[in-house]
């Protein structure tokens, strides 16, 4: 009995020993995070809302004031950079600004009247992402909201004169893509989306915009701290 005693007590006295350097050898073995805690991105993306709205209230204008009519508004591209906040590597909070710049060429009728078209978007919002990490590689999706900002001018040189309409929309949009981390810790990512953005309260009807399409783009991020 008691050398089964004392076998027992040496077991629990060498546990206690050796499991203190047992667990710390354990958490030196937990592989390094692969998604940064901060990060800073910029990309480029494709951009392409209709803008059916801002082009009605020109083509009623151009009328009313027998003023030559204009080319539409266009938007292509858009360049957007921002912060990423990983606190955890299946979730991130991105803070993002962009903008959208176009200019029509000189548009010649028959009475060599002409006009110029002009347009400004700026962006700003947070998209919320789950990631679904995988070795280097990361699939996320997730919502966003925004602000979006439209300044629209064209001007008339035949017939002098300058009109402007502007506006402000709130967004609403989805994001789905995957990031690609690279062993220097820059990542790359393809991304696309859907976005909804209206006005909140128009003073007019005719004023009342919206606009709705698809996004994609290619973002590149640079680590600023690996984690907190």
């Amino acid at each position: 009995m008691k050398k089964n005693l004392v076998a027992v007590f040496s077991v629990l006295f060498l546990s206690l020993c050796f499991l203190p350097q047992i667990l710390p050898a354990q958490q030196k073995e937990t592989p390094p995070r692969v998604i940064p805690a901060v990060s800073f991105f910029i990309s480029g993306n494709y951009f392409a809302p209709k803008l059916d709205d801002i082009n009605a209230v020109y083509t009623t204008i151009e009328k009313n004031y027998f003023l030559p009519a204009g080319k539409d508004f266009k938007s292509y591209y858009s360049v957007a950079g921002g912060i990423k906040f990983s606190p955890v590597e299946q979730q991130t909070i991105r803070a993002e600004f962009g903008a959208s710049m176009y200019k029509s060429p000189l548009g010649t009728s028959s009475s060599k009247t002409q006009s110029t078209s002009f347009l400004q978007m700026y962006y700003a919002g947070g998209t919320y992402l789950i990631n679904f990490p995988f070795n280097r590689l990361s699939f996320f999706v997730g919502p966003g909201l925004g602000y979006l900002r439209i300044n629209t001018q064209r001007t008339y040189t035949d017939q002098v004169g300058v009109v402007h309409v502007n506006a402000g929309l709130f967004q609403l949009h989805g994001t789905v893509g995957a990031e690609f981390f690279h062993s220097s810790g820059i990542s790359f990512s393809l991304e696309g989306g859907y976005f909804y953005a209206t006005t909140p309260s128009p003073q007019r009807s005719d004023l009342d915009f919206t606009l709705r399409g698809i996004t994609g783009g290619v973002k590149v991020s640079v680590p600023l701290v690996n984690k907190f």
